[in-house]
């Protein structure tokens, strides 16, 4: 089991429509070094299905469901003690990022070991729900 420098830990709930373009985001980084971990928690549309499908298709990607509703904070903690990452990168199922974040981030990191994270700017688009 290799170890990654990057845990990129995505928290799932309700969001089948745009899911599939967040994960394209991050294969799209330049920072190669990641493990993408989808933890859905109980959603009733399509998202486990698609979680699914992207853990069969993509080795990267790494699939669990919660037994039962824990809410977004419960759930970014079941997230974070599944990641197997030197760091920890938390987006919703809704974000996406630019294809130098993580490299930005592990840079800065790797820099300043002192340092204890590392935050970016945020872009919101108001067309997606």
């Amino acid at each position: 089991m290799n170890t990654p420098v990057v845990s990129v830990m995505v928290t799932v709930f309700n969001r089948e429509h745009i899911l599939r373009a967040t994960v394209e985001s991050l294969l799209l980084s330049t920072f190669k070094d990641i493990e993408i971990i989808l933890v859905d928690d109980c959603s009733r549309d399509g998202s486990w299905d698609l979680c699914q499908s992207l853990q069969a298709s993509v080795c990267q990607v790494r699939a669990f469901r919660n037994e039962k509703n824990l809410g977004d904070y419960a759930n970014r903690n079941r997230a974070a003690s599944l990641a197997r990452g030197k760091y920890l990168k938390y987006l919703d199922a809704d974000d996406l990022i630019y294809p130098h974040s993580l490299q930005v981030m592990v840079d800065a990191l790797e820099q300043r070991p002192e340092a204890g994270l590392a935050l970016s700017a945020n872009v919101i688009d108001p067309e997606v729900p």
